[in-house]
């Protein structure tokens, strides 16, 4: 287990305007870029080479890629237009040496532990494998009591009876012989692959994964809502996240006047100032913010470009919302 392909090309078009200025995959999570957390909890699980691809910010990227030492290799893959899942994948194919490897997309927040998922794969040989959890309201991935996939997203019409029903967790793990059935070159999505795959009768299977944490940050309020599982429902999502009883995190370098109202949970990220008699009520506030009197904010995301209201109604230029 020492490939990964990390998936952060995409544009993000759900979290505009946050995503005009920052790649999705760079948001901070209690002011470390999603990214490096990911990163990081690759390496702990014994990854040792990670690709990259990037498309949409790309410069934002390969700047933040290479001022880092993650102790990993990075290989970098540079798209000229997005590719989508299944092209960025196969542009890959020259790097990755390994014959199975992971490919996890990079605007997921979890703590799924990946090795069992992997020794699953190569125990039944699969061409792919998908790590799946049972998750409210969604039934992606249609699956036998065995865990091979007979379905994903309806596409073949499989009407679910006596097949058990999952969500597709963005993280799965697939051998090189699928490249086979990718293009290079061109746009492509995976989930297209692996119903390619199963028409044509190879193994693909789903390891079901129980009790750790998940959720994309695919939406302004499911990124808040990350920040409200960390601080006050206590999720043990990242190895490196503080371990404290506190439902505010303030990060280095900030200064918060003691006058400033801060309630329900707020994450303030590095150098930032915080004014007198201003109010931040569940919160996420980005590195270099600055705060001026009597502002106050609610259910916001805010940086130094734009004050974003997880309720959609949002404002791209940095104002007080009363």
């Amino acid at each position: 287990m020492d490939e990964t392909v990390l998936l952060a090309a995409g544009e993000g078009t759900r979290l505009k305007p946050i995503t005009q200025f920052y790649p999705k995959s760079l948001l901070p999570i209690l002011s470390v870029p999603l990214l490096e957390n990911i990163i990081h909890s690759l390496k702990d699980q014994g990854i040792r080479k990670v690709h990259i691809n990037v498309c949409y910010l790309k410069e934002n990227l390969i700047r933040f890629l290479r001022r880092n030492d993650f102790g990993v290799e990075i290989n970098i893959s540079e798209e000229n237009r997005i590719l989508g899942t299944g092209g960025g994948i196969g542009r890959m194919r020259d790097f990755i040496k390994a014959d199975d490897f992971i490919v996890h997309n990079g605007d997921i927040v979890t703590n799924i532990r990946i090795r069992d998922a992997f020794e699953f794969h190569l125990k039944n040989r699969a061409i792919a494998t998908l790590i799946v959890e049972l998750r409210k309201g969604t039934k992606d991935v249609q699956l036998t009591r065995h865990g091979k996939i007979v379905d994903i997203a309806g596409r073949l019409g499989k009407n679910g009876e006596g097949l058990k029903l999952f969500g597709f967790t963005g993280i799965a793990i697939v051998n090189r012989r699928i490249f086979n059935f990718l293009p290079k070159n061109t746009f492509h999505d995976i989930i297209e692959t692996y119903v390619e795959l199963i028409t044509h009768g190879e193994p693909v299977y789903a390891f079901e994964s129980h009790n750790h944490y998940w959720l994309d940050i695919g939406t302004k309020e499911r990124y808040l809502q990350v920040h409200r599982d960390i601080l006050v429902n206590k999720k043990n999502v990242f190895s490196r996240m503080p371990s404290d009883d506190l439902t505010i995190f303030i990060g280095e370098g900030s200064c918060v006047s003691k006058n400033a109202l801060l309630s329900g949970f707020v994450s303030i990220g590095k150098h930032c100032i915080v004014s007198d008699h201003v109010k931040l009520e569940n919160c996420i506030v980005f590195d270099n913010a600055r705060l001026v009197d009597g502002e106050k904010y609610r259910n916001c995301i805010i940086s130094e470009n734009f004050v974003v209201r997880a309720d959609n109604h949002e404002r791209t230029e940095k104002t007080s919302i009363n």
